[in-house]
């Protein structure tokens, strides 16, 4: 009897390991699946923080160009590390304050851009400066002239697309 019952608790004992085993293989193969989630996860949070960087410094060296203001409020000091949310928050109110600025820029366009379409924005003929900014004497004049230093030089024979009916003259 005591036979029967050892071959009872050895069947029940190799029952309940195998199962065991089984349940252990299973959460390990899920533990691998998600190890590697997690390696793919944080391999894109520092892909996107380094880009959160790239986009701060650009937005600094704006900063830098006196285009805005800075992101901190004292950019001299080296103040404690930011989270990347609080970075992510930054940057957004930066670029909001820039889609303001350039809804205000489109807006202006709409209602001025003919008049800044009228305003010549190249030079009335191609050629080299002929004359430096500062005191000079005009060909015509007795008396020294402050010049601007826009006097291009160019053939008798060449048309200004700028003017209708003009040839330069010497």
């Amino acid at each position: 009897m005591a036979a029967i019952l050892g071959a009872i608790l050895l069947m029940v004992t190799s029952g309940t390991i195998s199962r065991d085993y089984a349940w252990l293989r299973h959460q390990r193969a899920t533990l691998a699946a998600l190890d590697e989630k997690v390696a793919s996860n944080e391999a894109l949070l520092d892909h996107f923080g380094a880009r959160v960087r790239e986009i701060r410094d650009e937005i600094e060296s704006w900063r830098l160009a006196r285009i805005v203001e800075p992101l901190r409020p004292d950019s001299d000091s080296a103040g404690p590390e930011i989270g990347l949310a609080e970075e992510i928050t930054r940057l957004l109110g930066v670029v909001e304050e820039g889609g303001d600025r350039l809804r205000a820029l489109e807006h202006f366009m709409d209602e001025n851009g003919h008049l800044l379409a009228s305003l010549p924005s190249s030079w009335p003929v191609r050629g080299p400066l002929n004359s430096d900014f500062g005191s000079r004497r005009p060909p015509f004049a007795r008396s020294p002239r402050v010049s601007s230093p826009r006097d291009p030089a160019a053939r008798l024979t060449s048309q200004s697309p700028h003017d209708a009916d003009s040839i330069p003259v010497r």
